[in-house]
């Protein structure tokens, strides 16, 4: 479905009211989770760690709850009016959370693990991985639209649309890998112990999401076809034999 289409009619309801709401949602909670960092890191060396625990399972809790209320918003509402409600509820008031739990350690303010010239080489590895997180999120959806990222399948698994692409014989899930760059990105640009805790976190509430809720929806769909899928092919980082490939696509060479 076409993002602006999508976005208009199914999201917003052709509502200049609720386009404002997602907005004012977003923003809300954006400053929500950054004003708890904000407030709480600098109480101790451990506090960072505290508050991105906290953080990221508000996350990982909240918007699971756009999975296990599904079976109940369906049973008064369509599709599209479940879905509608469980994306205010749930995907557009968590999400920000999540967000900031990938960001979060780019602010740790903390001497870093060597005090040696040579670790500054991270810079070189942080620069990589931000810069291949980024190309891989625009990519990715550009190729698969708004709908997938906003999990618009869960709600109308029959309107998923298969889009072949090689990146999904790469890693299963291109957003969340481009998402775990950017985190451990910022773990390397900071250079701290607290800061690859703070990516080791954000790493800890991915795998959740995907064993929890996520991949038991798909495997519910596909049956033994993703079960396969799941053992032929990573979640998040390519195998060094596929990273040919990778690059590839990062480069917009290949679909």
């Amino acid at each position: 479905m076409d993002n602006k289409v999508f976005l208009q009619k199914v999201v917003f309801n052709n509502k200049t009211s609720n386009k404002v709401l997602f907005y004012i949602i977003t923003v809300c909670f954006l400053t929500v989770a950054g004003t708890f960092f904000y407030l709480v890191d600098p109480v101790s060396p451990f506090a960072p760690v505290i508050s991105q625990f906290i953080i990221v399972l508000l996350a990982l809790v909240g918007l699971g709850g756009f999975y296990t209320s599904k079976k109940k918003l369906l049973v008064k509402n369509s599709n599209t009016a479940a879905y509608r409600k469980a994306f205010f509820r749930f995907h557009v008031t968590f999400i920000p959370f999540v967000y900031m739990g990938t960001i979060h350690s780019y602010f740790v303010c903390q001497p870093p693990l060597v005090d040696n010239p040579w670790f500054n080489l991270r810079y070189i590895f942080a620069a990589y991985l931000i810069l291949t997180g980024i190309t891989l999120h625009i990519r990715a959806r550009k190729i698969f639209g708004t709908d997938n990222l906003f999990m618009y399948y869960v709600y109308h698994p029959d309107e998923n649309k298969m889009i072949e692409s090689i990146i999904h014989g790469i890693i299963r899930h291109p957003v969340y890998s481009a998402m775990n760059r950017i985190a451990w990105a910022g773990a390397f640009f900071s250079g701290s112990w607290v800061s690859f805790i703070l990516a080791f976190l954000f790493t800890c509430n991915q795998a959740g999401w995907l064993v929890f809720y996520e991949e038991p929806e798909l495997v519910k769909r596909f049956g033994n076809s993703y079960v396969d899928f799941k053992k032929r092919t990573p979640a998040l980082y390519p195998k060094l034999s596929r990273y040919a490939d990778f690059i590839k696509f990062l480069s917009g060479k290949v679909k």
